[in-house]
């Protein structure tokens, strides 16, 4: 029973390890790659030794294997580069399918929140405080080059990523933790005003790391979850209150236009791209260039490197745009099999939070929320950015997917603590 136990809080660690592995030694694509390797292995011997346990039969993770048996067919196509996705893709379909226990989830999200917390303090010191961080990055920050990237990233461009390596990870990051403390919040009444101050901490540090879209979507989802869990039972002061908003915002149109023109264009007077409309472009030629089957999964990479879009050749540029270069790499059966892959994830993720929003298992309830906010938010943040293709934003999305597989209702499982009543006293 020990060594059953010890080997699942491995595995664990090590994919709680890829998903915060973009710093120092572990900032570099092949030090990825062997972790998801490691972490395969682990799952291997595991399984042998009966030591890990895999969910038997569920609609998302069938669909998310015919994704990867077909990728494998594909990654011909792009040998030996489609090997690095192959690997990290059969990592997050392992990390999916393993059965987890209600405490070592609550484990998990406990350590997301403690560190995005930790980023938090970080980006802060690093914004308001450089003459205590740089001296301490400088240290931190294992490769010359980082720290060149970290000092004029923060000192020019005023875009400040604390503790990573990039903004765009810990931009990622801090969204979960919002999530995290946010759900906590509205769910239960305990810590509720603290919950409610780290929110702000880690959203307005999602502001200090300059990444628009990420600011963007997670104000959206916040507000779409309160107010379709808010305003199911229409009373006079909800009805007031949306009335006041409405009119607030009516009064402050042009403000608020402003505001989001310049979160949008960084200051200028049109959407400011950052060269995304050429990514776009560039993948849309090699899926024209091979429209049934693609370019091969991992791929785009060379195609953009020798297009000379820009003079550096790059290890990682991606599409900025997930479903773009999926669609140029993977082609139209590609593409197709990882929407409907997409599409199960999502709408399985609808109906676990509605389940558990009618039981009495406010933790559950708590961990279910905060997996589809997430869910979506890739799934939104795909659209500008590559989560599907970062190794540690892709294990990431198969460790809440693998959440929402294993809470179930049905569970013998009981927190003798009604969700209803408890919001009704607030």
């Amino acid at each position: 029973m020990v060594l059953k136990f010890s080997f699942n809080r491995f595995v664990k660690l090590l994919t709680i390890l890829l998903t915060i592995s973009y710093v120092g030694i572990l900032a570099g694509y092949k030090a990825c790659t062997l972790l998801a390797l490691f972490l395969i292995l682990s799952f291997i011997i595991g399984i042998i030794l009966k030591h890990i346990k895999s969910v038997s039969k569920n609609r998302t993770i069938f669909l998310w294997k015919c994704f990867f048996v077909y990728l494998c067919f594909n990654g011909i196509l792009s040998f030996p580069r489609s090997v690095f996705y192959l690997v990290l893709l059969g990592a997050g379909i392992l990390i999916m399918s393993r059965k987890t226990t209600c405490p070592e989830i609550k484990s998990i999200v406990s350590f997301f929140k403690i560190f995005a917390i930790i980023l938090s303090i970080s980006i802060y010191i690093q914004a308001f405080l450089p003459n205590l961080f740089y001296p301490f990055a400088e240290r931190w920050f294992y490769y010359s080059s980082q720290f060149e990237l970290i000092y004029n990233m923060g000192i020019v461009n005023h875009q400040y990523s604390g503790i990573f390596y990039e903004v765009s990870q810990a931009s990622f990051i801090l969204s979960i933790g919002c999530f995290i403390c946010f759900i906590e919040g509205y769910f239960k009444r305990e810590k509720r005003v603290w919950n409610y101050a780290f929110f702000l901490i880690m959203y307005f540090a999602i502001v200090l790391t300059g990444k628009r879209s990420t600011t963007l979507i997670v104000a959206f989802l916040i507000l779409l979850f309160w107010s379709i869990n808010n305003l199911r039972k229409i009373t006079l002061w909800k009805i007031l209150g949306v009335l006041l908003v409405v009119m607030v915002v009516l009064l402050q149109i042009d403000n608020i236009m402003i505001i989001i023109n310049m979160l949008l264009t960084k200051g200028h007077e049109s959407i400011y791209l950052s060269g995304r409309e050429k990514f776009w472009q560039l993948a849309i030629d090699l899926f024209n260039h091979s429209p049934i089957f693609g370019t091969g999964i991992n791929s785009y990479d060379v195609y953009f490197n020798n297009a000379g879009i820009r003079s550096i050749k790059y290890d990682f540029a991606g599409a900025h745009n997930s479903y773009l270069q999926m669609l140029a790499e993977t082609g139209t059966i590609g593409i197709v099999l990882f929407m409907l892959a997409l599409f199960s994830t999502m709408k399985l993720s609808i109906m676990r939070a509605l389940e558990f929003t009618r039981t009495t298992a406010v933790n559950k309830t708590i961990y279910c929320n905060v997996a589809m906010l997430e869910i979506f938010f890739i799934a939104a943040y795909s659209l500008s950015e590559n989560p599907i293709y970062m190794p540690q934003q892709l294990i990431t999305l198969f460790l809440f997917i693998g959440f929402l597989i294993n809470l179930r209702p049905d569970d013998e499982y009981s927190e003798g603590k009604n969700i209803v009543s408890d919001r009704m006293e607030t």
